[in-house]
């Protein structure tokens, strides 16, 4: 059906006009203003202890990967642990720009072995990222205690380093303690596959501001498990993927 105006209607319409095009470009700007803070991840995580948790865990590699791309872009040095059992897949870390020659990782068979690892390395001075991928040893393995993650922040926050503990867990999934100081939860966008949504769920120093969510632009790669949150206009082949 088609309804006409009389020519008050099209005199008020082209009125409007003006407002319509203004609101689009505030529109475009909060957009892109989001997109933005993802360049702000590296001042939130600084010198604490960061829980980076995401149900299927492939979009937390994706943003550790990016992190450690932008850490080795600074020529900072950065540590890797993981379980023996789930390693990462490495042509996804290559994807995502990261130098692997310039990574060293170590693979230990227990949370304990890693916390000692990390502790040592961490105590030289000579790392400005350490990424724990925790959530690649068992789920009954995937606990700290409360000494484990002080020590972590109390060394984190005396050589000014980020120290990222990356979880599988649901937002509504409690944290792996109190005294994590900063917990993000990182999800893949369900309508843009270069996008991260990322929400703060912690932040005990309050410096990420009023704005807890934003996108996060990075690269998906293929080789995510199988487990991930694949998004939606995104069809996935039947290929045989490796889990990271």
């Amino acid at each position: 059906m088609n309804l006409s105006l009389n020519p008050q209607g099209e005199a008020l319409l082209e009125q409007l006009s003006p407002l319509r095009e203004l609101l689009a470009q505030e529109d475009q700007v909060e957009k892109n203003d989001r997109l933005k803070r993802g360049c702000d991840l590296r001042k939130f995580t600084q010198s604490r202890l960061t829980e980076i948790s995401g149900k299927g865990g492939g979009a937390c590699l994706t943003a550790a990967f990016s992190l450690v791309q932008e850490a080795q872009a600074r020529t900072e040095s950065v540590l890797w642990l993981s379980s023996p059992l789930k390693p990462f897949y490495p042509p996804d870390a290559v994807k995502n720009g990261v130098d692997l020659a310039r990574l060293p990782v170590l693979f230990l068979p227990r949370p304990q072995e890693a916390f000692l690892a990390s502790s040592k390395l961490l105590g030289s001075g000579g790392f400005g990222l350490v990424v724990w991928d925790l959530a690649s040893w068992k789920k009954p393995q995937q606990q700290l205690s409360i000494a484990f993650l002080g020590r972590l922040n109390a060394m984190a926050r005396h050589h000014r380093a980020s120290v990222l503990v990356l979880t599988d867990k649901k937002k509504t999934d409690p944290s792996l303690g109190c005294l994590v100081s900063l917990r993000l939860q990182v999800d893949a966008h369900p309508e843009h596959p270069e996008l991260l949504e990322v929400e703060v769920i912690r932040d005990k120093r309050g410096i990420v501001g009023e704005h807890k969510q934003w996108d996060w632009r990075c690269q998906l790669p293929d080789g995510l498990p199988s487990s991930a949150p694949v998004p939606s206009p995104i069809t996935v082949t039947s290929k045989t993927r490796m889990a990271g």
